[in-house]
């Protein structure tokens, strides 16, 4: 290989950030889980295609193992807006297996009759267990969209800056010279000719670099850094009036969850380390705190959005459904998929249900490794919070293809 492959792929591993291992739980009650019927949005904006690049089923089969409907759960929530999503997402599978194109139009013909739409949908796929070597288990958590209080000038009130994408990041798509790459971008600026690594979270909270400049203002800096997290939401303003804060970039460093920092070197149990109880620790203990925001390095930039009625829209271009939707490692597992998941949430009520690969996340990594989208709001704030369980994972796959 020669000098240009390496130099690009040492900025690579410099910039990018390794998977870690999910904590195992067990399954202990039997209650079902009762949810609100799902909000529906559906979309007409075309959808990216940086995810049907070619995705090599071949291998990924052999790391699944396929089952039979009467081997999973059954999902709680069969209804109308399942259908609609269905088939409004079968393009995803179409664009990889165009034979199913006459499948995914039958489908259509039948949703308006849900027993003879899912008799037809279970004749032509079928469930295959995702599985990680032997692990037959893996980790799910829980996202949402955030709304924080702000403004769009500065005041005593609203003085904690939300960053727009800045003029000297720089974004490499290597995966066009190097298709072993594929997927992969390298984040940097330039410096004397030469691509660094950008500035860390630390450096640009300090202020100091002109080409980082706000576009808002929040009242909570504890707010920012978990709106990061979540990589997008909503600003209410002092007239009540929302806009929306949409991802835009980020500096490329790797994610370090803050969660494992407490356990770790500050004797927090797993319990204690929801979104909820973090914000608690760190607003109790504000220096410490501050420096412990700093150790997660990666950083994300926000461009607004006054269409405030519409919810997060995931990677692939559809806005989220709240649960149904997750994020996935799209390296691991295809996107746009329907998916099965079998958990239970932070009060061991059980969830059995469909879900679409959608969404991505710099802290989602591995080939068992889910997060939920819950909603927006405070409410669905603190249910992705507590959200951190073992899970099973089925990819719903055509029949004989």
């Amino acid at each position: 290989m020669n000098k240009k492959f390496f130099t690009i792929l040492l900025l690579f591993l410099v910039l990018c950030s390794c998977a870690k291992n999910p904590q195992k739980k067990v399954f202990t009650k039997d209650n079902s889980y009762q949810i609100e019927k799902d909000k529906i949005t559906t979309s007409s904006k075309k959808i990216s295609k940086v995810w049907f690049e070619n995705f090599d089923f071949t291998s990924y089969k052999k790391k699944l193992k396929k089952m039979s409907w009467l081997e999973i759960p059954n999902d709680q929530n069969l209804d109308e807006n399942l259908i609609i999503l269905i088939n409004e997402r079968c393009l995803h599978y179409v664009h990889y297996f165009p034979q199913i194109t006459n499948t995914c139009d039958k489908l259509n013909s039948l949703k308006n009759n849900k027993k003879k739409f899912f008799n037809h949908f279970k004749k032509h796929f079928s469930p295959w267990l995702i599985k990680n070597s032997n692990q037959k288990h893996g980790k799910l958590t829980g996202y949402y969209e955030p709304i924080i209080n702000g403004s769009l000038n500065k005041s005593d009130k609203y003085k904690y800056p939300l960053y727009g994408k800045p003029d000297d990041l720089i974004i490499v798509k290597i995966d066009k010279t190097y298709p072993e790459l594929k997927g992969k971008k390298v984040r940097g600026r330039i410096q004397n000719n030469l691509l660094i690594p950008y500035y860390t979270r630390k450096e640009i909270e300090s202020g100091k670099n002109p080409s980082i400049r706000p576009i808002a203002w929040a009242e909570d800096k504890v707010d920012i850094f978990f709106l990061q997290i979540q990589g997008s939401g909503k600003l209410k303003l002092p007239n009540d009036n929302i806009i929306k804060l949409n991802y835009d970039a980020h500096n490329g460093h790797p994610y370090t969850s803050i969660g494992r920092i407490l356990i770790k070197e500050h004797g927090l149990s797993i319990a204690d380390v929801s979104m909820n109880k973090i914000k608690k620790w760190i607003n109790s203990n504000p220096r410490m705190g501050n420096e412990l925001m700093e150790r997660n390095e990666s950083f994300v930039f926000f461009k607004i959005s006054e269409n405030s009625e519409d919810g997060p829209t995931g990677s692939i271009g559809y806005p989220l459904t709240p649960l149904r939707s997750i994020a996935i490692d799209p390296m691991k597992n295809p996107m746009g998929f329907l998916y099965f998941i079998n958990t239970v949430d932070a009060t061991y009520h059980k969830i059995k249900r469909f879900v679409f690969a959608e969404d991505t996340g710099s802290a989602i990594k591995g080939q068992i490794r889910f997060d939920l989208f819950w909603g927006s709001g405070k409410k669905s704030g603190l249910s992705a919070g507590k959200t951190n369980e073992m899970v099973q994972g089925w990819v719903i796959l055509p029949n004989n293809k």
